[in-house]
């Protein structure tokens, strides 16, 4: 695992930043549940296009990587939904 994270720095940064931000925007906006909604549905895309690109950088994507990530966006995005109501 940290030979893999330290050839590819950079998409992992992004990764924890984006992540980061998510979370940060996430709880700054707690009063406004709808707000935190739409901030889930956009760390769970995220997740699913850093995922992807990760991949097709690489050129090993494949239709199970796909379902992987958009399983785990979805799953998760979804708990992030489901604690705002």
């Amino acid at each position: 695992m940290l030979k893999e994270i330290k050839k590819h720095k950079l998409m992992y940064l992004v990764l924890i930043v984006g992540l980061a931000l998510g979370v940060v925007l996430f709880l700054g906006s707690w009063p406004d549940r709808r707000l935190q909604r739409i901030i889930s549905v956009g760390i769970a895309i995220f997740y699913f296009l850093w995922g992807v690109l990760s991949h097709l950088k690489d050129g090993r994507v494949n239709k199970k990587i796909v379902f992987e990530y958009l399983g785990v966006g979805t799953l998760s995005g979804l708990l992030l939904v489901l604690i705002t109501f």
